[in-house]
């Protein structure tokens, strides 16, 4: 005697559980597990905890940049970095660049006086003014300026039988000690009557440091003015 209905599954009448679930009639398999965003647009296959497969999009899904962002990235940096450093180098060489392939300049000194520029800072001259009269007064503002201490000054007074400068007082003794002058021209700018500047001669380079210390003679400007060479 048969005790289950014949006309059931054969999965029933050997005593095991369905395979799937009937819906509308038709079994179906295991439950498969779908993307949570679009499953439409994902591109990346990944295996669920059950053992099925789903795939997903990550960028919809927020995740970090992929390995090949990050190199470009990289890269990207590293050429602006590159660039950089090209340019900062052209600027720190463009004097050198521009005068590359000039033609060069030869001096002959001292065969022949060099050549400088207008605003050299050579060694110092004191000057005179239309009258052939010293313009130092004596009123030790340049000494006072400088910051090496090299100048020293002694002033005397004008008499009407020896009159030196325009004034009421001269420098009777005026010594620069250029071992210790920078050429800074403090003591140019100090003077108020234009007494001292500097001139166009660099030969400072004796055997003897005692020669280094030129007197007011070796400074003061020759009377009457020697004619200027074309």
């Amino acid at each position: 005697m048969k005790t289950k209905n014949e006309n059931a599954p054969e999965s029933e009448r050997r005593g095991s559980p369905p395979h799937g679930d009937h819906l509308g009639g038709r079994a179906t398999g295991p439950p498969r597990a779908v993307c949570p965003v679009r499953p439409q647009r994902c591109s990346q296959s990944r295996v669920a905890h059950d053992g099925s497969r789903f795939t997903y999009h990550s960028s919809l899904l927020g995740l970090p940049a992929s390995a090949d962002s990050a190199k470009v990235i990289a890269m990207a940096s590293l050429i602006q970095e590159v660039g950089e450093t090209f340019f900062t180098l052209y600027k720190g060489f463009s004097v050198t660049l521009r005068t590359m392939f000039r033609k060069t300049t030869t001096e002959s000194f001292p065969d022949a006086p060099p050549t400088v520029q207008p605003r050299y800072r050579g060694i110092h001259v004191l000057q005179r003014d239309e009258h052939g009269y010293e313009k130092c007064v004596g009123c030790f503002l340049c000494a006072a300026a400088c910051p090496a201490n090299c100048i020293y000054i002694e002033a005397a007074e004008n008499t009407a039988a020896n009159r030196i400068s325009a004034g009421e007082r001269y420098a009777k003794v005026y010594n620069i000690d250029y071992s210790r002058c920078i050429f800074c021209g403090y003591c140019v700018e100090a003077c108020p009557t234009d007494a001292i500047t500097h001139g166009h001669s660099i030969e400072l380079a004796p055997y003897n440091i005692n020669a280094l210390i030129y007197r007011k003679e070796q400074l003061l400007e020759p009377w009457p003015p020697r004619a200027k060479q074309p």
